[in-house]
């Protein structure tokens, strides 16, 4: 019952600070954090209002179904090779060359270089999602972003559980990759399009009367039954969400879209505001240079993937402009998740304080570099249109 309460009044809080946020026309994700820092500050941490984990379990999965059930797989079916590479090779490539420029160019420890390679490496839907929601981007630019934050968490949760593995003492060896990737992929398969057949064959005048709690049911379901399965629960919400968009069950109900788009935009705002309260209770961990010397690193590694990945898929036909590399680039926004991870690392591992300071770094410069540039440079590129 607590709990519950607490959760209402986050999302109460969360609310009345994204109406202030666009009645003052700031950025969501700027205003909202730094909100949650001055309510930290002021002795109510928005973390503590949820319980262990629950930014993940309770917050994240109507979130990315949201997400979901609005992607237009017609847009993204072009970039389809694009957006494989960028999600599952180029996050494995991005922490290899993270870990390996933290270790043998800046005499960071194996164990912290990897596990802040693995958990910086995947781009965090929950700050990208809220970002592009803002901008004036093409569509086709726009859902490539969202889609590939949302595909490369599967990737990047394997990589993750290795990387922490091996900083705790196990060796894993090569030979471990495979049947975790298939266990990961097929759990997420099984529960992601299972669930989401099954109910795209339920009856539409149920869709109509009850589409909304019908779907937040299965939100959770499908999350939440994937993570048991030890698969990821974002890639199984993702299926599962754009199973009912192709069965055409959001198109045909506008207002279970405008329900889904209204809770979304809540769990948005209610996770920037926690991420304010942790940036709050961990803000002299931003001090420490490494943390700012593997943020550039986090960039260059970034640049590195898309320029290259952008240049071959130009040769191959795909209309992609100089300025559509750069807002991939530049949108590669980490969160409140990648936050949560580092704070979820055992205190006891070797290099843990750095992992944590890399992070928070990483984050706070997504929110306030990133996150108040990006539409300057959108709207510097806005004509011609970034992507057609």
């Amino acid at each position: 019952m607590l709990t519950a309460l607490r959760l209402a009044g986050l999302l109460a809080v969360a609310w009345l600070g994204r109406e202030a946020c666009r009645r003052l026309r700031l950025p969501g994700p700027v205003g909202l954090t730094l909100s949650g820092a001055a309510l930290a500050l002021g002795g109510l941490s928005p973390q503590t209002w949820l319980p262990h984990g629950g930014l993940y379990t309770i917050l994240l999965p109507p979130l990315v179904f949201e997400a979901a059930i609005l992607l237009d797989l017609t847009v993204l079916w072009p970039d389809r090779w694009l957006l494989f590479t960028l999600a599952v090779p180029g996050v494995a490539f991005t922490m290899a060359l993270i870990g390996g420029v933290l270790w043998r160019g800046f005499g960071w420890t194996p164990e912290a270089a990897f596990l802040f390679g693995a958990l910086i490496s995947a781009t965090d839907p929950v700050a990208v999602i809220a970002l592009f929601r803002t901008l004036r981007v093409a569509p086709r630019l726009a859902q490539l972003i969202e889609a590939e934050s949302l595909f490369n968490d599967a990737t990047a949760a394997i990589l993750f559980t290795l990387a922490l593995a091996v900083a705790a003492g196990a060796r894993p060896g090569l030979a471990a990759l495979p049947p975790r990737i298939a266990v990961t992929l097929g759990a997420s398969l099984l529960v992601g399009l299972g669930l989401g057949c099954v109910a795209s064959h339920l009856p539409r005048r149920l869709w109509r009367g009850a589409g909304f709690p019908l779907s937040l049911v299965l939100a959770y379901a499908v999350f939440l039954g994937a993570q048991a399965l030890h698969g990821s629960g974002v890639l199984a919400s993702l299926l599962a969400g754009g199973w009912l968009a192709r069965a055409g069950i959001p198109a045909a109900n506008p207002r279970l879209r405008r329900l889904w788009d209204k809770t979304g935009a809540l769990a948005n705002a209610a996770i920037f505001l926690i991420l304010g309260g942790l940036v709050a209770a961990h803000w002299r961990l931003a001090a420490d240079p490494a943390g700012w010397l593997a943020m550039a690193v986090t960039l260059l590694a970034r640049a590195m993937l898309v320029y290259p990945v952008c240049a071959i898929a130009a040769r191959m036909g795909e209309s992609l402009s100089r300025a559509a590399g750069h807002v991939l680039v530049w949108g590669g926004m980490r969160g409140a998740l990648a936050l949560s991870l580092a704070l979820a690392v055992p205190s006891n591992l070797p290099g843990r304080d750095a992992t944590l300071s890399a992070t928070l770094v990483a984050v706070l410069f997504s929110v306030f570099g990133q996150g108040l540039s990006l539409g300057r440079l959108v709207r510097r590129h806005l004509a011609p249109p970034l992507l057609p």
